[in-house]
């Protein structure tokens, strides 16, 4: 997937708006863009704790979980066009006293491995992080018969990946299991 300079340096604001059906509240996170040996980052945060994207965080609907999300774009044409090398939405529970964050949902997207053939890593794809080998492994395509088409356009993506918080926000952070209602039981 290859967009033009001013797409990519726009995407914030289209990135913080994916996200806000994850977020704490109805802006959605902030976003900042940053640079590592010739690759354009687009991060998301609440608060920048370091200078390094991967370390940023924000806080999501759920007292008990934090989020990350980011885009790693490769120059490919001095500057002017960029490829999508890797999108990470990470998810992390939070323990209550000592606020050690454990990785435990993660949904990547590597659309750069089309050629390397590696079919489920290209389009959204989930990882449960949480679960023994080989479950923690696996790729597991969240869109297997239309990988292809989940790449054709950063559109295209950031509508499949909009679709994939709100299904988080449900499935995940809003259920009976572990909403709000399982967090007020547990206290």
């Amino acid at each position: 997937m290859i967009v033009e300079s001013s797409e990519l340096f726009s995407r914030g604001s289209v990135v913080a708006n994916m996200l806000r059906p994850l977020h704490h509240s109805q802006h959605g996170p902030a976003h900042s863009n940053s640079s590592i040996g010739g690759s354009a980052i687009i991060g998301t945060h609440d608060v920048r704790v370091s200078a390094h994207h991967r370390d940023w965080r924000f806080n999501t609907i759920s007292k008990t979980h934090k989020a990350a999300y980011f885009e790693e774009w490769i120059d490919v044409d001095r500057g002017r066009k960029f490829e999508l090398k890797h999108a990470a939405l990470n998810l992390y529970t939070v323990a209550p006293r000592t606020f050690e964050e454990t990785e435990f949902l993660l949904v990547h997207c590597e659309p750069a491995n089309v050629h390397n053939g590696v079919r489920y890593k290209v389009g959204p794809h989930l990882h449960i992080s949480c679960a023994p080998s080989p479950v923690r492994d696996a790729h597991i395509a969240l869109c297997p018969l239309s990988v292809e088409q989940a790449i054709e356009s950063s559109m295209k993506l950031t509508a499949i990946l909009a679709e994939i918080a709100i299904m988080i926000r449900e499935e995940v952070f809003n259920s009976p299991w572990t909403g709000p209602a399982a967090e007020a039981l547990a206290h």
